[in-house]
């Protein structure tokens, strides 16, 4: 088969939807853009400023209770742990401001929208954006309905869901698939009847792999495993070597119940660890097969029957043959592959 014609485009995916279009930000849309940044920035500067200033007025109040020597330990207590938490609240606005910001400043300078439409012909429970604007009602469960989403790229921020503003900042990201080739719906034209061990006759095909598809198994198999590999490691470094000590002093630490929840914890994340290092394993075998199963959703009991003249109500499914994942479901990507990795 020709190399060339294996080959394909990609598409970016939010929610469940492709986009179509980029569109230029309106001058209204910049004013509100600019206000929105500016009232971010106040919030974070101000936030920033406040952490030096309340540490400040706690170690004061410190020092004069040390030199007074007056007020209860529990207190004194009480005084640091309120501290720490009025730290960590302004230190989490402060950030949460300045970074708003600085996406905001992106948008502004790319100075375009993401247009992402078309019908949710499935739903994805693990696609956080998705279920949120489910949940929202901003999105629909009716796969005939043209819907629509505006995206900023800059800050990721969910500007429109079908023409109605969002109150609630939603930050998302995109997911990249390979489209499929031409030979795709070439290949799912010429299904042949397979019975199987059970008798039942499947149609069956198969096509070969684009290099965009492959490209995209393999990023999505590094992703899952960076995903799982750092809290695996950084678990281990931390549980392993003291439960070493525990066993040559053949005794548990005091806190036996956090130590104990702790190698627990670690072994979880070993576990899961190992589950993905085999599941990544399969599909790097699917890349290195180089080719998708074809089937067909309804199979026919007759063998002479041509399976390509069935309903077009029927379900066409490709099939990753190895890790055992659909890969697309009527020529469009599988509701894994639309999930963006890193959704806030």
């Amino acid at each position: 088969m020709d190399q060339n014609a294996t080959k394909g485009a990609t598409t970016q995916w939010c929610a469940g939807l492709p986009l179509v279009e980029q569109l230029p930000l309106t001058e209204q849309e910049r004013t509100v853009l600019r206000k929105e940044r500016l009232r971010l920035s106040v919030i974070g500067v101000v936030g920033a400023c406040l952490i030096p200033v309340t540490l400040i007025a706690f170690i004061i109040c410190m020092i004069m209770s040390m030199d007074t020597g007056s007020g209860p330990t529990a207190v004194k207590h009480l005084a640091l742990i309120v501290s720490l938490v009025v730290i960590g609240l302004l230190a989490a606005v402060a950030n949460d401001s300045l970074v708003r910001s600085k996406g905001l400043r992106n948008d502004l300078r790319t100075g375009v929208k993401m247009c992402f439409a078309g019908c949710l012909t499935q739903t994805d429970p693990y696609n956080r954006t998705q279920q949120k604007l489910l949940e929202q009602r901003l999105l629909h469960q009716d796969p005939a309905r043209e819907q629509s989403l505006i995206v900023l790229p800059g800050s990721g921020r969910v500007w429109l869901v079908n023409e109605q503003p969002l109150r609630k900042w939603i930050t998302t990201s995109q997911a990249v698939t390979a489209d499929a080739p031409e030979v795709a719906g070439i290949a799912a034209q010429w299904l042949e009847p397979v019975e199987l061990a059970d008798g039942t006759v499947v149609p069956l095909g198969h096509r070969e792999l684009s290099d965009d598809e492959k490209t995209e198994i393999r990023r999505f198999s590094r992703q899952l495993f960076w995903k799982s590999f750092w809290p695996a490691l950084l678990l281990s470094i931390w549980c392993f070597p003291l439960l070493y000590l525990c066993i040559l002093d053949r005794r548990w630490p005091d806190e036996s119940l956090y130590f104990s929840f702790l190698i627990l914890i670690t072994i979880c994340a070993d576990f899961f660890f190992i589950v993905n290092c085999r599941f990544i394993w399969r599909m790097r075998r699917d890349v290195a097969y180089g080719q998708v199963i074809i089937t067909r959703a309804q199979a026919t009991d007759n063998l002479d029957k041509d399976v390509n003249d069935l309903p077009s109500a029927e379900q066409t499914t490709e099939w990753l043959p190895l890790s055992n994942q659909k890969w697309t479901i009527d020529g469009l990507p599988a509701p894994w592959r639309t999930r963006a990795t890193s959704n806030k």
